[in-house]
């Protein structure tokens, strides 16, 4: 019989990628080596920028206190600029509606100052305006950078990131630089994303306050490279670099960032301490898009070390914010990381709903799409769905390979390798896991690491290669132990039990198998609590217990049912089967065999279009379908047995034995003689 299948869950750090880059919020007003707009001029539509107007600015931006700012506001001369510092004050109070109508009502002088921009587009997110911002653009015609940088901002925010590198590939401010970075970030191209973020760079002054927003841009270029270590050195350079010039956003975010790190590398309780003083600041600098970037990213720390209420309110908080700025690529990733959640609990039309979310917030971002396609696909794998899954799974593998993300990719195929395995292709699923393994660094990324040693694992204990089996499983265990990560413990340790049970040590099998129940129970892992009561009873069978095998194996099909566990149904049912077979209760022993079939059929309705898929899966269910018609023969009910028989071979071979009739041309004799084998 076939081995228990593995439960898809989709990495929570990868579900990260890109939520930590904060792209909205430009910090305004700064110095710069060279400048191409004359802002000193006296345009009537022109910000003066004086040091006091400057001085206002930096303190509406980062300052923990602004108390009387209003008073000094009142001191300039400039309407404009008088305009647009009422507006930062009104977002402090996220009275983004407020805020938006004061900047919409100067749009159509054309501020020559960049940062109302990026402040009018924040704006009119928040405030659900953007479309007013869309009939703007459309009805005017304007020929001036600012123009052309607001479509740009434009295209930006709402995940078409094409447009806006179209629009900015040729321009030379440095605004225009950075946020062309960040459009080829969107699309996953970081070459040219690195490239533009050090043409902006020469613009720049050391001590002024862009010089740290370059540096954390260029980390978070590197971390998402996969250079962790040169991501770390431009992380913390970015923040010395703002603790001198006083930038209290740049100091949280490079706190966030780091954070983001020590969470990948296992140091969780660091991460949370980063991350609670990156939530303090942006808290007292009245921050909101910053806030929830950091609750987000302690909702990954708690899911780490195994608190997941904590992690699941720490994420509603953070969609609850950004749902309100409709920043739709935080949106799209906190959805991803939300469903993961929901299938940890084998709560799967909720991880479906929040996937599908994401998928659609995703827009233009690859990165987004692909952790969400990846995710639809974990899902449906775990629904027994399996050509559904694979049909998501390719769709992200083409979005991953187009942006040359080789670690996006290579989580994709880990996920592909896993429907191999549970399909009953154990050779083809390791050497994919195998190749995988080569392109990750357990040292800096010890999460994606100890999943793929587990899925070796279970490989080589597959094709019966069982020492190997237990090395890669011992690995995977001492990483999760080195990370406290309580999910991979308990369901490496379970498997590593098993494993002593294929080699007859069932004394040591009982041992540590009970020891990984005491585990799922303190952690509420009901999925594996059946996996090891199913352990338990086939440890029991070999021992002739028949008796408590069959309690354990009633325990682990009430636990599958709950937690919509398919594969187990199916194994908890067969095994009953047997095990009723063996005390001679053919009444039971036949009800069990049937409901395993029954199960079996309404799988294969989902496997239908693809054949390669089906011929594997059903090539390891047949003992199911043969044991029945023996007691059948046994009994001399032979119409029944012949009729269990032709079930066997039907589910194998009629649907695509018809196909193959129309579209035989197109296919190879060795897969014609797979279907007639069967």
């Amino acid at each position: 019989m076939k081995k228990r299948a593995i439960t898809f869950f989709a990495p929570i750090l990868l579900a990260l990628v890109g939520l930590f880059l904060i792209a909205t919020g430009f910090l305004p007003v700064d110095e710069t080596k060279t400048s191409h707009v004359d802002l000193h001029a006296n345009h009537s539509n022109s910000f003066d920028v004086s040091e006091n107007f400057k001085r206002f600015e930096n303190l509406l931006l980062s300052s923990t206190n602004v108390s009387g700012i209003s008073d000094s506001i009142n001191t300039l001369d400039n309407d404009l600029e008088k305009t647009y510092l009422r507006a930062l004050l009104e977002k402090r109070k996220a009275e983004y509606e407020k805020s938006f109508n004061l900047l919409f009502s100067i749009l159509k002088d054309f501020p020559r100052h960049y940062s109302f921009y990026d402040e009018l587009i924040f704006s009119a997110k928040a405030s659900d305006n953007i479309n007013r911002i869309e009939k703007f653009i459309k009805s005017d015609r304007t020929q001036n950078k600012y123009f052309d940088y607001l479509l740009a901002l434009y295209f930006y925010h709402t995940n078409d990131y094409s447009k806006s590198i179209d629009i900015l590939k040729n321009q030379t401010d440095f605004n225009e630089l950075y946020l062309l970075s960040y459009s080829y970030r969107g699309i996953g191209d970081y070459e040219n994303a690195l490239t533009s973020i050090n043409k902006a760079e020469v613009l720049v002054q050391t001590e002024s306050n862009l010089a740290s927003r370059i540096l954390i841009s260029k980390g978070s270029l590197y971390y998402l490279s996969g250079k962790y270590d040169l991501a770390e050195k431009f992380y913390k350079s970015g923040m010395e670099s703002a603790k001198l010039s006083g930038n209290k956003k740049e100091e949280a975010k490079a706190l966030i960032n780091l954070a983001i790190l020590d969470d990948q590398s296992g140091n969780v309780e660091e991460a949370k301490i980063k991350l609670e003083s990156a939530l303090l600041i942006s808290k007292a600098i009245e921050d909101k898009e910053l806030e929830a970037t950091a609750l987000s990213e302690l909702a990954v720390s708690y899911t780490y070390s195994g608190n997941i209420v904590e992690a699941k309110n720490n994420y509603e908080k953070s969609f609850e914010i950004f749902a309100i700025l409709s920043h739709k690529e935080r949106l799209s990733n906190l959805c991803a990381n939300i469903a993961s959640l929901y299938s940890q609990t084998a709560n799967y039309s909720s991880a479906i709903e929040y996937y599908n979310k994401g998928l659609n917030y995703a827009g233009d971002n690859a990165v987004s799409g692909v952790l969400n396609l990846r995710g639809l696909g974990d899902v449906y794998a775990n629904l027994s769905n399996y050509s559904k899954s694979l049909e998501y799974y390719q769709t992200a593998k083409e979005l991953a390979n187009k942006i040359k993300d080789i670690a996006t990719e290579s989580t994709v195929d880990v996920s592909i390798g896993t429907l191999y395995y549970n399909v009953n292709k154990p050779a083809k699923a390791l050497q994919i896991f195998l190749d995988a393994i080569n392109n990750i660094d357990p040292n800096s990324d010890p999460y994606t690491a100890e999943d793929i040693y587990f899925k070796i694992g279970l490989a080589y204990s597959k094709i019966d290669s069982l020492n190997q089996s237990n090395g890669a499983l011992l690995k995977g265990l001492n990483l999760s132990e080195s990370v406290n990560d309580a999910y991979y413990k308990t369901i490496i340790s379970t498997e590593l039990g098993h494993n002593y049970y294929l080699q007859k040590d069932f004394l040591k099998a009982k041992s540590l198998i009970s020891e990984s129940m005491q585990l799922s129970r303190a952690n509420g892992f009901n999925q594996l609590l059946g996996v090891q009561n199913l352990y338990l009873g086939k440890i029991e069978l070999a021992n002739k217990n028949v008796g408590n095998a069959i309690t354990y194996f009633d325990a682990a099909l009430s636990l599958a049912t709950k937690e919509l566990d398919y594969n187990n149904i199916f194994e908890s049912e067969y095994l009953l089967a047997k095990s009723y077979l063996k005390q001679n209760k053919f009444n039971e022993a036949e009800n069990h065999y049937l409901n395993a079939i029954a199960l079996t059929e309404k799988i294969s309705e989902s496997l239908i279009n693809n054949a390669e898929i089906q011929i594997a899966h059903f090539s390891g269910l047949n003992d199911c379908y043969s044991e029945l018609a023996e007691i059948y023969i046994e009994q001399k009910r032979n119409e029944e047995a012949f009729t269990i028989i032709e079930k066997s071979h039907s589910r194998n071979t009629f649907q695509n034995l018809s196909d193959l009739k129309i579209h035989s041309s197109g296919i190879s004799s060795e897969k014609l003689n797979e279907y007639y084998d069967l």
